[in-house]
């Protein structure tokens, strides 16, 4: 502060009305992985829930390992995560909507004759499938699966 007045960087007037503003400072504890990962876990709990009532899905689960997973794509300053839980939200779009899309468009109907064709017979067959999150086995990426058994005990 010191430092800051003597520098001429602000007037000290412009100073005191803005710290006058302050009525509360909350601290926050910083994070480490395992933390960051619980917060992930919830965030998955709600985007499988939103994909589930939206009839995109008919479910979306996951193993114990993917918030693990998706708490190392965080950055780190030590043990303690950089921004807190800021970036969660990222992470789960950024790896979870890249799993799901890279299912859909590698599924066979995806790329029926009429693109309304291919959006219907996808939508009703994503409607009843039962979706799985897992880490590669080169632990790289994240892989989005579909329980093929489900599907044929609806068509049958």
């Amino acid at each position: 502060f010191l430092k800051w007045m003597h520098e001429g960087c602000e007037a000290e007037v412009d100073t005191s009305r803005t710290l006058s503003l302050i009525r509360m400072l909350v601290p926050f504890m910083p994070l480490e992985r395992h933390h960051l990962a619980a917060v992930l876990e919830a965030l998955l709990l709600k985007r499988a829930q939103r994909e589930v009532q939206s009839g995109n899905l008919g479910s979306l689960t996951w193993g114990e390992e993917v918030p693990y997973w998706l708490a190392g794509k965080a950055d780190y300053d030590s043990k303690y995560t950089v921004e807190g839980a800021k970036e969660a939200p990222g992470i789960i779009s950024r790896h979870i909507t890249r799993a799901l899309r890279k299912l859909h468009l590698s599924d066979p109907r995806s790329n029926a004759d009429s693109p309304a064709a291919a959006t219907k017979k996808t939508a009703w067959a994503r409607h009843l499938a039962k979706i799985e999150l897992r880490v590669t086995n080169n632990g790289t990426s994240l892989e989005a699966f579909e329980d093929k058994s489900f599907e044929k005990d609806i068509n049958h």
